[in-house]
């Protein structure tokens, strides 16, 4: 058997023969783990080869540095398009320079003077080669795109490839958790050339309990949902509950006797100096558990004081922690009632669930009223709600009205999630802090919750319990959240001028220490539609119409923990580019129900925003803060800079980030850079 014919029948021996031929590559040490992915690999496609419907999908979590983009996103697309040359690839990760330099290495092999001897009948389309969209000349294409920038749309795959969803040097939000669920439910799952045999690859290291990894499991224990194949491969397994974690668990076989996964990659020297970048990191890059043994913030071995009761004679509160959303990413709303008495708290019951509206106000109602028949009017607790900004004050204002007769209070909402949970975890730490076990409740859950905080899908249990800690010791932690992001000054012998940008969830705890300018990026308003006809000439279209009741936040604007604002403006536009909306332009987006021309970047936004920089002011600002979702901050950033004839390494900077901005770099989103850019010239 030549060797075409051992590449074709192999993949495993495709990636050892072809290995030297991707560009940087050091030498191939083999170990077991990687005969698991070639034979995963392999096994699914074949399956695409035949047109046979899949089997399930397959998730990969192993440790980096163990080749898994190597073969998963650089040679698996090269070694596919020798047995089905019309296969097409829709490629995607965090970040665009990611997903295009390892589209960029798969290219490089198949051009390769060793790949054209053997396949001379697969070559790159000279009509269509560029690194993010390169297509062969037998009808075969891959499409790389970003997971929160540049879409998918209108590209339809049989192989999708993610790798690397989520970036894993950054603390993963609440926005990016939803961006990244909205990308795999809503966006890839409609760009499938069969949606009975396109299969899904997932490459990663864990993050969050809640990330791509854990919903898509998650998601696949419903009915009709597509099953997954999760092969789970920690660095080591020291620990028995990380043995438990490997999947399948005949693999834990393959481990050396001291345990680890690849002594030569990955030895106790190496993991052991990885460990210094903190547990969490470790744990979920190296362990595959988004927690670390025995929990992070919170650990078991806090919890193991139990009593059946709280002193009678105790301080008491009843802190709710309300959720005011409904629908599958909403949170759960958690009632936990907390008693301090001589230094000592005491925890218990909770109560928690997804509630609609009305169901949670009685479930609140009726909670308090158990307290009061219990402790008495002396010492019934007093009724403490964390109040969300903007609408959650009218949220707020309903729920007191139903509480009318007991003693309510509400508690704004200030910082950060784990700067309030601080001082709590503290008392936990220290053993001030009883479990009532009364066997009312669920404590399995409740501790399950605190050792998953803050990466755990669920959180609302945590804030609970520290909010009313916070309440009883009246610790607001104002004075922490300003300790958050603190931007300092600039010297006096640099440039006068910078642009910061953030994303939403860091404004609300970021302080600027000099005047500064905010251009806040709204996200468009999701609303119910209705049809109407639009003319255009003769031509009739049919075309949405928003219809909504509810009231526009307009120029409300967002929290913010510093006292330099000197100006603002907002403006409301979708990360979204004309060219990647072209053979929609016409139909409505989801989820906003709205063209593409109402949602993308407009010279009219550019135009308000540059009339803010502009305005004449008795004291100009030192600094720009750009702030909204996704690719927007970034690409607004780099524009305005380039629009001042600034030097942008000593222009630019990224909230929580040391990432360097030079004349390299490119824009996210090239339609809001350029839109930026140009519309300088639009204000005088």
């Amino acid at each position: 058997m030549n060797q075409r014919e051992k590449c074709r029948a192999s993949f495993k021996h495709f990636v050892n023969y072809f290995w030297d031929e991707i560009p940087g590559s050091e030498k191939l040490d083999w170990n077991w783990h990687l005969d698991v992915l070639c034979e995963e690999l392999q096994k699914v496609a074949e399956r695409v080869f035949l047109g046979l419907p899949k089997e399930h999908d397959v998730i990969f979590n192993v440790s980096p540095g163990t080749s898994k983009s190597s073969m998963c996103s650089i040679l698996f697309p090269a070694w596919v398009w020798i047995r089905m040359p019309n296969a097409k690839f829709i490629t995607a990760s965090h970040a665009a320079d990611l997903v295009l330099d390892l589209a960029n290495k798969s290219r490089h092999v198949i051009r390769s003077e060793k790949y054209q001897k053997h396949f001379s009948d697969i070559t790159i389309s000279d009509e269509q080669d560029t690194k993010g969209y390169f297509a062969n000349n037998q009808g075969g294409y891959r499409y790389s795109c970003t997971v929160a920038g540049k879409s998918s749309m209108g590209f339809h795959g049989h192989f999708h490839i993610v790798d690397d969803a989520i970036n894993p040097k950054k603390m993963v939000s609440e926005a990016e958790i939803k961006t990244c669920k909205d990308f795999f439910d809503s966006e890839l799952s409609g760009r499938m050339v069969d949606k009975a045999v396109t299969v899904l690859f997932l490459i990663m290291q864990r993050l969050h309990d809640d990330d791509p990894t854990g919903h898509l499991l998650e998601k696949s224990k419903r009915k009709g949902s597509s099953k997954i194949r999760h092969i789970c491969i920690p660095a080591e397994i020291s620990d028995e509950k990380i043995k438990v974690s490997v999947s399948p668990p005949e693999l834990v076989k393959y481990y050396t006797t001291d345990g680890l996964m690849d002594p030569k990659r990955l030895s106790w020297l190496v993991l052991n100096q990885k460990k210094a970048d903190g547990v969490y990191a470790y744990s979920g890059q190296y362990l595959q558990s988004p927690v670390p043994p025995g929990g992070g913030m919170f650990k078991e071995m806090f919890f193991t004081n139990r009593v059946k009761a709280a002193p009678y004679h105790a301080k008491r509160v009843l802190y709710v922690d309300k959720a005011f959303t409904i629908g599958k990413y909403s949170c759960n709303t958690a009632v936990t009632l907390l008693a301090e008495h001589e230094g000592n708290f005491y925890v218990g019951p909770v109560w928690v669930g997804k509630w609609e509206p009305d169901e949670r106000d009685l479930v609140i109602l009726c909670a308090a009223q158990q307290c009061r028949d219990r402790f008495g009017p002396r010492h019934e607790p007093t009724v403490v709600i964390e109040q969300e900004p903007a609408a959650g004050v009218d949220s707020y204002r309903q729920l007191a009205k139903k509480l009318r007769g007991f003693r309510v209070q509400a508690d704004p909402a200030r910082s950060n999630k784990i700067l309030r949970a601080d001082p709590w975890a503290s008392q936990c730490a220290a053993r001030n802090v009883y479990i009532v076990e009364d066997g009312n409740w669920d404590i399995a859950g409740w501790i399950d919750e605190h050792c998953h905080f803050p990466l755990g899908k669920y959180l609302d249990r945590v804030d609970s319990a520290a909010g009313g800690f916070n309440w009883l010791t009246k610790n607001t932690v104002r004075n922490i959240a300003e300790q958050f992001y603190i931007l300092k000054g600039r010297s006096k012998d640099a440039d006068k001028m910078r642009v910061v940008s953030c994303d939403s969830s860091q404004l609300a705890v970021t302080v600027l220490e000099e005047p500064f300018i905010l251009v806040f990026v709204k996200e468009p308003e999701i609303v119910k539609t209705i049809k109407i006809g639009r003319y255009f000439g003769k031509n009739k279209i049919v075309s949405n119409h928003p219809v909504t009741d509810i009231v526009p936040l307009g120029k409300q604007l967002p929290q913010t923990q510093s006292d330099k604002l000197i100006d603002h403006v907002i403006v409301t536009f979708a990360d979204l580019s004309p060219a990647d909306l072209q053979q929609v332009w016409d139909q409505p987006l989801t989820p906003w129900n709205k063209l593409p021309a109402d949602l993308i970047m407009s010279r009219q936004h550019a135009k308000s925003i540059w009339s803010c920089i502009t305005r004449k002011r008795t004291r100009q600002p030192d600094t720009i803060l750009v702030c909204g979702e996704g690719s927007i901050p970034q690409s607004l950033a780099l524009g305005i800079c380039d629009a001042l004839h600034l030097e942008r390494k000593k222009t630019v900077e990224m909230l929580g980030s040391e990432e360097v901005f030079g004349k390299d770099t490119l824009p996210l989103n090239l339609h809001i850079f350029q839109t930026i850019k140009d519309g300088r010239f639009l204000v005088v």
